[in-house]
């Protein structure tokens, strides 16, 4: 196993739970300073690819649960 697998682990849960506690509040501006730091870090070209990775996935889903 990965020795630092407690760490991540931890740091993955901490990250979840501001995300979400942010999507239930409905807080806007916190939202949009969190994919602004995101978007800082991994730069504008990754911005696209991960927008047209994400729609690829909600026509995936979409797709899934259609003929449910």
């Amino acid at each position: 196993l990965n020795p630092r697998v407690a760490e991540v682990t931890t740091a993955f849960r901490e990250a979840a739970t501001e995300l979400s506690e942010i999507l239930v509040s409905g807080d806007q501006d916190r939202f949009d300073g969190v994919f602004g730091e995101v978007r800082g870090y991994l730069g504008e070209s990754f911005t696209a690819e991960a927008l047209d990775q994400s729609r690829f996935l909600v026509d995936r889903l979409i797709e899934l649960t259609a003929g449910r």
